[in-house]
Order: C-alpha cells, then structure tokens, then sequence
C-alpha cells in the first residue's frame, strides 16, 4: 500500500474500463471528488491530486466509477512523519515521571511502615 504524506502529490491510475468511457474518480475515508477523465485507447485513467494539509492520517481508498464499466479501487495510507511533522505536533500521552516516582515513593514508604509493624507485634 503507498503511503504518503499530507502535501504530497498522488497519482492512480484505474484499468479496464471501456476506450472513451467517461469515469469518475474519488478519495474515499473523508471523501474528495477528484472529478472526471475519459479512458484511453486502452481503458486506462489516470488521477493526479494533492494530498489535502489537514488529511486525517491513515487508511484511504481511490475509487474510479464507470457507468459501463463499474467500479475499482486501490487503498494508500496518509501519515505523519517522525517527529510529529505535517505542520503539526504529536499529542502528549502516558503521566509525567515525577508522579510515577511520588507514587513509587509512597507505596515503599507505606510497605516499610507496614514491615515495621509487624515486626512489633
């Protein structure tokens, strides 16, 4: 499956369908109409568009639709860089360290008391 990036240029090209046959082409998960071409002398389309800025990353289709001919598809993939590019910037997950560390802290302190304790009794 081709991966691409948001701003960058997709071509796909659709087989098969009938010399002259006008088909539609579309960008399917948040759909983009990429508009209309005639089938060559071979039956082939052939699509050019640009990754739109704000593509939502993952998983796409490229649809090609000919009234005689029915449809085809071919799937790609819109990611992000490493590093968050694609103008803009992963979001923060998991905890911070220092809480990690408190809570780690207090949990032995806690196991000492109780060891203490026991030890008493």
């Amino acid at each position: 499956m081709p991966r691409l990036q948001r701003g960058q240029t997709q071509t796909a090209t659709g087989q098969g369908f009938q010399p002259g046959e006008v088909v539609t082409g579309e960008q399917h998960s948040t759909p983009l109409a990429l508009g209309t071409q005639a089938a060559d002398a071979s039956g082939n389309v052939t699509f050019t568009w640009t990754i739109r800025a704000g593509e939502t990353l993952g998983a796409h289709a490229f649809i090609v639709t000919g009234p005689q001919s029915g449809t085809a598809s071919a799937n790609f993939e819109v990611f992000a860089p490493a590093g968050g590019g694609g103008g803009g910037t992963l979001p923060r997950t998991g905890s911070s360290i220092a809480v990690l560390l408190s809570v780690a802290g207090l949990l032995l302190l806690a196991g000492t008391a109780l060891v203490r304790r026991s030890r008493r009794a």
